[in-house]
C-alpha cells in the first residue's frame, strides 16, 4: 500500500510519511486540516464540532509541538502507519488509530486501506506502552478540541481488531443513551412521581445512584415514602 505524500512536489519520493511531512514543515505553529466527512458522519464530530480528521490532526499535533495538517486522501492512498521515525506517544495512542481510520473512511475515497490494530500497533515498538492507553496524559489537545468516546475504545475490542464504522456507531449510539438516562435527575423523579395521583403521602425521600461505567449508564433509585 502506498503511504500518503502531502507534498506533490516531492514526486521522486513516494513512501514519505504523513508525519515526516509535517515534521519538515517551517517553524510556523498550526494544527489544520482540510480533509472533510462526507454528510452523514457528524456522530463522529467532537464536542467542538470538530470532524475525526481535524481532531486527529490535534491528538497527533499535541506531541509536535502543535503543528500537524492531517491531509486529504486521494484515490489510492492511505495515512501512513507508525514507523521508528514516526512513532510518538500521540502517534501510537488508541485516539490516533480509532481517528486515522475514522478519517479514512468518512472521506470515502476508493481504494483506501483501513489499517488493523496490529499493524497500527506494530510501528510502535519504541515503546509498546504508547500502545497501552487511548492519549498519553501530559500532553494537552489545543484548541478546546476533545476526543469522542467513541474514539477512546482499545481497538483491540474492534471485530477483526479492526476500526468499523458499525462498532464505532454502535459505541456512539450507547453513549448517547446513556448520557441521556444519567441526565435525569433527582428534581425530574420528584416532579414525576408528584404528578401521580396514586401519591397521597406530603413527604417524599428521594435517593438516586447513578455509576457510569466504560459503555452504559446504569442508574438505579431507591425511593421511601415518609408518612
Amino acid at each position: 500500500m502506498v503511504s500518503l505524500c502531502f507534498y506533490h512536489f516531492l514526486p521522486i519520493i513516494p513512501y514519505i510519511s504523513t508525519i515526516l511531512a509535517v515534521q519538515v514543515q517551517p517553524a510556523r505553529r498550526s494544527i489544520v486540516s482540510p480533509a472533510a466527512c462526507i454528510d452523514g458522519y457528524s456522530w463522529m464530530d467532537d464536542s467542538q464540532g470538530y470532524s475525526p480528521c481535524l481532531t486527529a490532526a490535534y491528538v497527533e499535533g499535541a506531541c509536535t509541538g502543535n503543528n500537524y495538517n492531517q491531509p486529504v486522501l486521494n484515490s489510492g492512498y492511505s495515512y501512513s502507519l507508525p514507523n521508528s521515525s514516526t512513532a510518538n506517544p500521540c502517534y501510537c495512542s488508541w485516539s490516533s488509530y480509532n481517528l486515522m481510520m475514522a478519517c479514512t473512511l468518512c472521506q470515502e475515497v476508493n481504494d483506501t486501506a483501513v489499517w488493523s490494530w496490529p499493524q497500527w500497533a506494530s510501528g510502535c515498538t519504541t515503546n509498546q506502552s504508547w500502545t497501552q492507553e487511548y492519549f498519553p496524559s501530559g500532553y494537552p489537545l489545543a484548541g478546546g478540541a476533545s476526543i469522542p468516546y467513541w474514539a477512546t475504545i482499545n481497538p483491540a475490542n474492534w471485530t477483526y481488531e479492526t476500526f468499523n464504522i458499525v462498532n464505532a456507531n454502535a459505541t456512539y449510539q450507547n453513549s448517547m443513551l446513556g448520557s441521556f438516562y444519567h441526565s435525569i435527575t433527582v428534581v425530574d423523579l420528584v416532579q414525576i412521581l408528584l404528578a401521580s395521583p396514586r401519591v397521597p403521602h406530603r413527604h417524599l425521600a428521594v435517593q438516586v445512584q447513578a455509576h457510569l461505567p466504560a459503555v452504559q449508564v446504569q442508574a438505579r433509585s431507591q425511593l421511601m415514602w415518609v408518612r
